[in-house]
Parts: C-alpha cells; sequence; structure tokens
C-alpha cells in the first residue's frame, strides 16, 4: 500500500506498494477479455514464433553465465527454459523436461543478482559478513567495480530501498550497457546487455497503476484509481526521480548520482525502472550469519536482514493461486536464490510462484530443503484487485480478497457501516477498495463468498438483512440510515430491493467499461498492456456488484 512517511532528512518519501513477490511479466488479462482480443486478432505469425525461439536463445545464453549447474547429476543443463505458457499465453518459465517434486529447477548465485539490505549496510567489520554485503561485494568481483557514489547510495541506510534497487537496475541495464567491464581492452558484452534485452517494454508491455499516463487513465479507469494513478507517477517524479536519480536532483540530496547518466529519457527512465522493480523485487530475508545461532550477546534476531533482490532468470516465473513451484533464499554457504518444484511436472508445463508468499514459498515447502531454508519476507497473503493492479499490474478473477467468507462476516461488515453496537459481532474486514466510490461499496466487498457459504439461522437472517435496510434507506432516501440494524422495520425491507436495482446497473456499467478497455486495445489508441489490466479490473467489479445485488435480493427476501 502506498504510505507517506518523513525520511531522516525530513523530505517525505515516496513507497510503491511493497512487493512481498516480483510481479508478474505476462498478460494479467481475464480469460474472457483475452479471448476477446484474441479472436479480434490474426494468428500468430512466423514473426511471433521467432521471437519466441530468439528469448529463448537469449535466456539460455544468460542461463550459461548466470544459473548455477543442475542439481541432478545426470542432466548438464538447467530444466526451464524461456517459453510461452500453454494456458494463458504469457511469456515465462517452462520445463524442458519432466521434473520430481523438490527438484531444484533454477539457481543463481547472489554475485549475479541485485541486492540491497533494506535498512542498509553499515561500515563497521561485522556488518560487512552480512549478506547484502558479501552479495555486492561478489557482484563487483564478477561484474566489474560500480563507481564509488553509486556504490555508497546502495548501502545507505539513510535512503528507501525502493529508489537504490532502481538506480542499480537502472546502472546494470540502462542502454544495455551493463556494469563497467573489467578493462577498457575487454570485447566481451556483459550478460546483463543480454538481460535488458529479455526484459519487457515497462510502456508497451506493463500494466501497473503507476505505467498509466493521465490519458490513459482518463480513458481506461474510473476517477477514485485515475486519482490514484495521478498521485503515483507525480509522487515517483518528486521523491526519487527529482532527489536521486535525475540528472538535476535536489540541491538537498547528499548523493551525487547525476554524472553516471542513470536517466537518458529523463523522468521516462525513472519510471520505467520504477515498473520494472516493483514487477521483479523478491523481498527476502538474509540467511543467519555463518558462526551457529542465537547467543546471548547477539540475539538471532538481530542476525538476520531483510533484503529486496532483483534475480535475473528467476525472475520470470509467473504468478498462480495453485503454483508448480517455491522460491527461497538458500544457506549462506552456497548463497544463491533458487526455485524449487513443488509438484511433478511434465515437459512442457510452466512453472509458477505464488506472488503473495504462503504456499508459494519455499520454507512453507517441505521436500527438497537444504539446511538453511528461511521464511519469506513476504507480508501479505493475499491483495484485492486494486491491489493487484497497483502492485503487479494485473487483476486475477474471483480474487479471494474481494470477498467475505460468510454471510454472518457480511452482516459484520453491514452491521458496522449501519451503526450497529452489538458486542456479539465479529470486528468487520476493511471495505475493499475495490467499491471505493460505488453506490454500495460494502455490499460489493461482502457479496461474492458469502454466498457459498449462506447461514440458514432466521434469526440472524433477519439481523443482517435488519441492518442492510437500514443503510439502503439512506442510500434510497430513507430517514433510516445509520440509525443502526435495530431501527429497520421488515416495512423497511423493500429499500433492498431498490437498492439490487441500483448495483445491478452498476454491474452493467462495470462490463461496459471493460467492453470498452477491450475495444481501445484493439484499436491502438492505448497501451495493450493497460487496457487489458483495467478491462480485467472493470470485469471483477461487475462480477462483485452482481454478487451484491444476490445479496441483497436474498437479504430482502429473509426480511
Amino acid at each position: 500500500m502506498m504510505t507517506a512517511s518523513t525520511s531522516s532528512c525530513c523530505v517525505s518519501r515516496w513507497r510503491p506498494p511493497r512487493p512481498p513477490r516480483r510481479k508478474r511479466i505476462g498478460s494479467g488479462m481475464s480469460s474472457s477479455t483475452m479471448s476477446t482480443i484474441a479472436n479480434a486478432s490474426s494468428s500468430p505469425s512466423s514473426t511471433s514464433t521467432s521471437s519466441s525461439s530468439s528469448d529463448s536463445a537469449l535466456f539460455d545464453s544468460l542461463a550459461s553465465a548466470f544459473a548455477l549447474p543442475p542439481s541432478d547429476a545426470s542432466s548438464t543443463a538447467i530444466p526451464v527454459t524461456s517459453g510461452v505458457s500453454p494456458s494463458t499465453g504469457a511469456r515465462g518459465l517452462v520445463t524442458r523436461r519432466g521434473v520430481r517434486p523438490g527438484e531444484r529447477l533454477l539457481a543463481v548465485d547472489r554475485s549475479s543478482a541485485l541486492v540491497v539490505a533494506d535498512d542498509g549496510i553499515g561500515n563497521s567489520s561485522s556488518s560487512s559478513a552480512c549478506f547484502a554485503a558479501q552479495a555486492l561485494e561478489e557482484f563487483q568481483m564478477l561484474h566489474g567495480d560500480l563507481p564509488k557514489e553509486l556504490e555508497r547510495f546502495l548501502k545507505s541506510g539513510a535512503v528507501d530501498w525502493f529508489p537504490r534497487l532502481c538506480a542499480f537496475l537502472l546502472w546494470t541495464t540502462t542502454a544495455q550497457r551493463g556494469p563497467a567491464k573489467r578493462s577498457s581492452s575487454s570485447s566481451v558484452s556483459s550478460p546483463f546487455a543480454t538481460y535488458s534485452r529479455l526484459l519487457p517494454d515497462p510502456e508497451a508491455d506493463l500494466g501497473l497503476l503507476l505505467s498509466f499516463d493521465e490519458r490513459e487513465a482518463e480513458l481506461l479507469l474510473p476517477r477514485e484509481l485515475a486519482a490514484v494513478a495521478a498521485r503515483e507517477r507525480e509522487g515517483l517524479r518528486r521523491a526519487v526521480h527529482d532527489r536521486w536519480l535525475g540528472e538535476k536532483t535536489s540541491s538537498s540530496s547528499e548523493f551525487s548520482l547525476s554524472a553516471l547518466g542513470l536517466t537518458p529519457r529523463g523522468f521516462e527512465s525513472t519510471l520505467a525502472a520504477a515498473a520494472l522493480v516493483n514487477s521483479r523485487c523478491f523481498a527476502e530475508i538474509a540467511p543467519v550469519a555463518a558462526g551457529g545461532g542465537e547467543t546471548k550477546s547477539r540475539p538471532f534476531s538481530e542476525k538476520r536482514q531483510a533484503l529486496s533482490l532483483v534475480v535475473p532468470l528467476c525472475d520470470f516465473a509467473n504468478h498462480a493461486s495453485a503454483p508448480s513451484a517455491a522460491f527461497r533464499l538458500s544457506s549462506e554457504e552456497e548463497g544463491c536464490f533458487e526455485l524449487v518444484a513443488t509438484r511433478g511436472m511434465r515437459a512442457g508445463e510452466e512453472v509458477t510462484i505464488s506472488y503473495l508468499g504462503g504456499a508459494g514459498n519455499a520454507a512453507s515447502f517441505g521436500g527438497g530443503g537444504g539446511g538453511g531454508v528461511l521464511q519469506s519476507s513476504s507480508s501479505s497473503s493475499s491483495k484485492n484487485s486494486t491491489g493487484m493492479l497497483r502492485a503487479y499490474g494485473f487483476v486475477t478473477p474471483g480474487n479471494p480478497a474481494d470477498r467475505l467468507a460468510s454471510l454472518a462476516g457480511a452482516g459484520a461488515v453491514l452491521e458496522a457501516r449501519a451503526g450497529s453496537s452489538s458486542s456479539s459481532s465479529p470486528s468487520p474486514p476493511s471495505p475493499s477498495p475495490l467499491a471505493s466510490s460505488s453506490s454500495a461499496p460494502l455490499l460489493l466487498s461482502a457479496a461474492s463468498a458469502s454466498l457459498a457459504s449462506r447461514s440458514r439461522d432466521a434469526a440472524e437472517r433477519r439481523r443482517i438483512a435488519a441492518a442492510a435496510a437500514s443503510i439502503a434507506e439512506g442510500m434510497t432516501g430513507g430517514g433510516n440510515g445509520g440509525n443502526g440494524a435495530a431501527a429497520a422495520s421488515a416495512s423497511t425491507f423493500s429499500s433492498l430491493g431498490s437498492l439490487a436495482s441500483r448495483v445491478e446497473a452498476e454491474a452493467e456499467e462495470a462490463t461496459a467499461a471493460a467492453g470498452r478497455a477491450a475495444s481501445l486495445a484493439l484499436g491502438g489508441d492505448v497501451s495493450p498492456a493497460r487496457a487489458e489490466a483495467a478491462s480485467a479490473w472493470w470485469v471483477e467489479r461487475a462480477e462483485l456488484a452482481r454478487c451484491g445485488a444476490e445479496l441483497l435480493r436474498e437479504l430482502a427476501a429473509g426480511g
């Protein structure tokens, strides 16, 4: 979630939605929208096939430089490559051959990862042994020295992790330059030049809310989300580009990065880096430092380090709610980041992970574990659709975070909004921002999943219906809104039917907006990636509204 906090320099800091996992590279469009665009497009050409083959060749070339040898001694090649998902058509990782549960699919040494410590790296001798410090030192040993000012910036604990990781990515990929070569006479191109060719084009291929320009936001988004997109772009410009990364940085900046040429296209370079970091970043906890476990003089908590990482190759895995692989930071002795199969897979299957932690984290997976596997620092197990759009640039159909688990949960939200003071009701979850400006936001938040587990208790149903009726009276012009569930009488339940009609109309409007977004993408008027993301958001909103109307009518009948 976007927050504004104050740094040690008393300047407001811009922070993106904190990614518990990297964000998706492939399409996040709903299946219906995807089908609409696919049907209106020509069949795949030999050019697209050639492009896919080229991507696979580039990936394999990069793997030869970055990936550790396969764990299976009988194999000479890592078991994954770049490919097209057979289910979604998105570019991601696919298996070359059958794999076993627990088999290591891909491992990248920390010397080839972009790693920053969230709290910075100190100058003491003890801090030099920390994971992030060792990763930065090994990165430079392998790929060439970084400019001293950039190295100082990356180590700083006074600067948020996000602009530091953006600067690191810009240095390694700007103009496909890669890090400084070991010597001016070297003719070998940096492998990061290959990596930059495999990255998606942020302007064309990413659908994060941050990526919507003013025109796209106006055409594709409701007003409240368009306003959020504008605030995020302006926050990025002011608190990241102007202060740290731009050619004309703030005079109050204690770092001189402008001479490094990190942003040759001005703010567009910073925007591209921000979208890529948002779409590729892992957040992890470093392994315990060498020397054992907790001691009296050095508690275990002090020996762990929060990290933010961009890991080439591993960052091509797409998201799935039931992933086929997990990710983990290995023991300090090996010092690598790896993907591990959570189930057996046949050749040609897509390798997916969860972007939201939980089942997608190798620390929660019992098979194939090596010593020193740690919990992911993922801070959230779910995001609602607006959160997914902001953080990852796609929306998953039927997102459970947009819904409550039971009719009783719906009742808690309804009663809270109606002003009930009943102490027997559970604390209501916060209404979904997906419906933040709809005609009945609490009903959209409370609806869909509640219908799957309806309460059969007549008294409970009547109590919930009374709360809904109290709200409906206020929303449709009655006089009982906000006076509590007890204030609603049976005669007011007819208001629920009226409100249901309004919510159904909203569902139709959302469906039409989804269709308009798809049409704009086909016409080339907006970025297809942003149109896909917006269309999927509208589709989900329409579904919630339909379920909200169904819930309203059910409560009206129960009253």
